[in-house]
């Protein structure tokens, strides 16, 4: 015996889910919206958990082309805790992702689950969010412009592939349809972007994508000054020095996850970097 509850159907998620899911997420007070599992659920696939004709348990995979999947959205009601559904949905996600390298981020409670898995850690990601004080616009070189974008722009879906080793013009294309954009030149030439979304109890600032730290703290500066007073969260991909910039700037660290990776992981350009997350489910 395994322990598991086999009464638990696993089985896949389909758009009737969402709104239980929203309920499920906001019991373990996650911020995500109904509107924010609706997007993920346009770029993404899932399985759900379902007992007494009650969606009870999540988890959801973003195919970024055939070498690399995120995933996310681990779920289980607390009820169900300790009977195997989290293992169950993850071995069964896990198996439809037909040997994709895949990375997560891990919550302190998870990291057992993942490590028995078959899961690394591989880093930090430090989370900030709060109401945006005072913040000043960026100063910016004599060579430097910003420029808001409006439209998918096949320099930032590539900077964004590179960085992240894997396909992301389905979720850059996503990210269009709801977020703002600001593109960071230097003599002329993309040296990073940064957007910025509502999501969960305010907004949202990621990706961040640039060339090296000072571009990647210019754009979130950018974000910052013209979001004042707002409620924002910045994930920041295991960038110590920018996240005590980010504290020294007023935006304090919560509690952060760890990157874990299953599998060999896809290689990433070493001319531009990921320094910001759109989502932990995303990357």
């Amino acid at each position: 015996m395994n322990g598991d509850d086999l009464s638990i159907q696993i089985r896949p998620m389909n758009p009737q889910d969402l709104g239980p899911a929203a309920i499920l997420s906001g019991k373990i007070d996650w911020p995500h919206r109904r509107q924010d599992w609706d997007f993920m659920f346009s770029v993404g696939e899932g399985l759900v958990a379902v007992s007494g004709g009650e969606v009870q348990g999540t988890v959801m995979a973003f195919r970024h082309g055939p070498k690399l999947a995120t995933l996310g959205m681990v779920i289980v009601d607390g009820a169900l805790q300790g009977r195997g559904v989290g293992r169950r949905l993850m071995q069964e996600m896990i198996a439809r992702l037909d040997g994709s390298a895949i990375l997560l981020q891990a919550t302190k409670s998870g990291v057992p689950l993942y490590r028995g898995l078959g899961f690394d850690e591989v880093g930090d990601l430090y989370q900030h969010q709060g109401l945006v004080p005072e913040v000043a616009p960026p100063v910016l070189a004599e060579n430097e412009t910003i420029r808001r974008v409006a439209a998918p722009d096949g320099r930032l879906e590539a900077l964004y592939s590179r960085a992240s080793g894997a396909d992301k013009a389905k979720v850059m294309t996503a990210l269009f349809s709801q977020a703002q954009c600001a593109m960071l030149l230097r003599d002329g030439t993309p040296a990073g972007f940064a957007m910025l979304r509502e999501f969960g109890r305010g907004l949202c600032i990621g990706p961040v994508v640039a060339s090296d730290r000072r571009a990647a703290q210019v754009l979130i500066q950018h974000w910052l000054a013209g979001s004042v007073g707002r409620f924002t969260r910045v994930d920041l991909a295991g960038d110590e020095s920018v996240s005590m910039w980010l504290e020294g700037l007023g935006m304090p660290r919560k509690d952060g996850t760890l990157t874990m990776t299953y599998g060999a992981m896809p290689p990433v350009a070493d001319d531009v970097i990921l320094f910001g997350l759109a989502a932990h489910a995303l990357g």
